[in-house]
């Protein structure tokens, strides 16, 4: 199960933190930060966070920082400090490694070994407890079979004490009782191993069943899950406003049921994420974060919660209230700055990496770079695969809309070779996306067009890749476009046809909304194609103009939950109308590049700033006949030869696929 789902250690939490022993802090006290730190040069900012630096010997630290900077910086940053005065104050971060640990590993084996002792002694009250552990332990290690052999013999143990049976006869305690946490808990953990195994379905009833025993049941019917829905919302107010309702005081048996109510909350969560169901998401992270913020006392739990709310928030487009979510996860990470080990770690890495999507998703572009990169050193530094190959693509693909091509394809080609390592074929769909990306939109060939349609053509049918329909739809709509972008107009409207079959019924994911957006040039490029071959005022033209115009106002609600892709419709936008009433108003024309080239500046979108440009010049030069212009067009500005290759990689750098127009005009 990768990070997405649950943290890797779900179930074990409490009993895994008071077992590992840890060396020190993570944390140093960063030094003041001014305005002069922001303010790199260009190849400075394509420096990685693994960049040597020379001169001093100066190694890395993981530092909380005392401000929150709005939209460029986070609080929790990796900086680049002396030796001398951070290793006082915390653990060099450079010195931790994980692999040697086998906590995990050790826990799994003595757990079994104390379950068949304490049967053997006929001590019931233990067996149960340590079949429980040995459960959690097997959850963490992955091994979701040998978990639920464990937690289904605890619960049928529990089922004979409450039939008055005696499971161990020879047990000289007559008078046994279950936590009703405990029961809880049991359920819960079986619900977590039928998730970890993808059977989301089947691990529902088990978690609404560990909810009902914690005695918090949940509503079946829709005006049921409104109603809780705004109860959780007034107390989440109430949280807000006044702060001492949180608990401060020692851990109770109540804050251990609502800390339990909590995990099985989440996974509900991600349930209804998954099956795009807004309410039912929202009611489960309201009900997370009030019950984390309840007990206060574990950190991974608040951070987790605060996750589910920023990603409701980005999914319902409350772009500030996602922020404010933002900023209380990272303050609790530095008022709790001491609490944070390994465990915590992951859950912060996690933490990073939604920051990342939300950010690039409100276009909060140079953001997203940073929470990447801070993301990126956790998961490499706890050899976090799953949380690797999550951030990747992200980041790149943020490096490369802010004009960073050579940051970006390093960042790809150890997303290739982390995804060819797990054998990942998602990561490495993702990949080839982004390659495709680099050639229609930076002119660089990382991968050859021919080796991207390879991929699919090897991997088309893998399971993997077919349930992904996202990644997948993105790929087949880059085949559609790299043909309608070479006039290869028969095999540009079969692999438009394939695109069309996959459009999901909401676009809940940037990648969907950016999808949407390749499918409208598709659209707009046949437009073209259709003023050139019958003119005007022919009934097929104003047929693909009434079409290509409705599809852009069908699209136009999902390209505002996503500010980042706005730059781009608003070109098409503008394409459209070039292509309708054609570049007499030239004012109007050169108002409107303006008016993307400022908006591009706030958001750090250098591609299509510098799209928007090169197409402007390319509307409105009149040095030449349209006619001719149009062939240059296609054939010079897209930067393909006859087969189809990039010229070599020197000599790219400039290469700008710009919006044709017709020769009628």
């Amino acid at each position: 199960m990768s990070s997405r789902g649950s943290s890797i250690f779900m179930g074990m939490r409490n009993k895994l933190k008071n077992r590992r022993a840890t060396s020190g802090t993570l944390i140093t006290t960063a030094p003041d930060y001014t305005s002069d730190e922001e303010s790199q040069s260009d190849d400075e900012e394509d420096l990685g966070p693994n960049d040597e630096l020379e001169g001093d010997k100066r190694k890395s630290f993981i530092n909380f920082r005392q401000t929150y900077v709005e939209r460029t910086l986070s609080i929790i940053s990796f900086e680049e400090t002396t030796t001398e005065n951070s290793t006082k104050q915390g653990l060099n971060f450079d010195e931790l490694d994980f692999r040697e640990c086998r906590c995990l590993e050790v826990l799994n084996t003595v757990f079994p070994q104390l379950v068949r002792h304490w049967r053997a002694a006929a001590n019931t009250a233990k067996t149960i407890h340590f079949l429980v552990e040995a459960g959690g332990a097997a959850i963490a290690m992955g091994n979701n079979m040998q978990a639920l052999t464990f937690l289904r013999e605890a619960s049928h143990i529990i089922e004979q004490l409450d039939a008055d049976q005696r499971p161990l006869p020879d047990d000289p305690n007559e008078n046994i009782t279950v936590a009703t946490e405990d029961r809880g808990k049991i359920a819960s953990m079986i619900g977590q191993s039928f998730f970890q195994m993808g059977q989301m379905e089947e691990s529902l009833p088990y978690f609404l069943n560990a909810l009902k025993i914690l005695k918090n049941k949940q509503p079946s019917s829709n005006p049921g899950i409104y109603l809780k829905t705004l109860k959780e919302a007034f107390r989440q107010l109430m949280f807000r406003t006044l702060p001492n309702r949180r608990s401060w005081g020692a851990f109770t048996r109540k804050d251990a049921r609502l800390l339990e109510q909590s995990r099985c909350l989440s996974h509900i969560w991600h349930l209804h994420n998954s099956q795009n169901w807004s309410l039912g998401a929202l009611s489960a992270a309201l009900q997370q974060v009030n019950r984390a913020e309840k007990v206060n006392s574990d950190l991974e739990e608040l951070i987790n919660a605060y996750i589910n709310m920023m990603e409701c928030c980005s999914a319902y487009g409350w772009m500030s209230l996602g922020h404010r979510y933002e900023k209380l996860a990272m303050m609790r990470c530095l008022e709790r700055s001491a609490e944070v080990n390994f465990d915590n770690l992951v859950s912060i890495g996690r933490l990073y990496c939604v920051s990342m999507q939300t950010r690039l998703s409100k276009g909060h572009i140079q953001g997203a770079i940073d929470s990447g990169y801070s993301a990126y050193k956790i998961a490499e530094k706890l050899h976090d695969n799953s949380l690797e190959l999550e951030v990747l693509p992200v980041l790149a693909h943020a490096l490369m809309l802010a004009g960073r091509t050579t940051a970006s394809v390093e960042v790809l080609e150890k997303l290739k070779y982390a995804g060819t390592e797990e054998e990942d074929v998602v990561a490495l769909c993702s990949y080839y996306c982004n390659c495709m990306d680099l050639i229609f939109d930076a002119g660089h060939q990382l991968e050859s067009f021919q080796r991207c349609l390879t991929f699919y053509q090897i991997n088309g049918t893998n399971q993997a890749f077919i349930t992904n329909s996202t990644c997948q739809l993105y790929l087949i709509v880059s085949f559609a476009l790299w043909f309608y972008r070479r006039e290869e107009w028969e095999a540009a409207e079969r692999w438009l046809l394939a695109a069309e079959s996959l459009q999901p019924e909401i676009r809940n994911s940037l990648r969907n909304v950016q999808a949407a957006l390749k499918l409208a040039e598709c659209y707009l490029l046949s437009y073209c194609r259709q003023l050139t071959t019958t003119g005007t005022r022919s009934r097929e033209s104003k047929t693909a103009k009434r079409e290509t115009r409705q599809y852009l106002r069908g699209i136009k609600s999902d390209v505002q939950s996503y500010p980042v892709t706005k730059l781009r419709y608003d070109l098409l936008q503008l394409y459209h109308s070039v292509l309708s009433k054609g570049t007499r108003n030239r004012r109007r024309i050169t108002k409107q590049i303006n008016r993307l080239r400022v908006s591009s500046e706030v958001c750090g979108d250098k591609l299509d700033s510098d799209w928007a440009l090169a197409c402007e010049k390319a509307w409105l030069d009149c040095g030449e006949p349209q006619g001719e212009r149009k062939s240059s067009v296609q054939k010079s500005d897209i930067g393909f030869d006859k087969d189809g290759i990039l010229p070599s990689r020197k000599s790219i750098t400039n290469i700008r696929f710009t919006l044709p127009l017709p020769k009628t005009h």
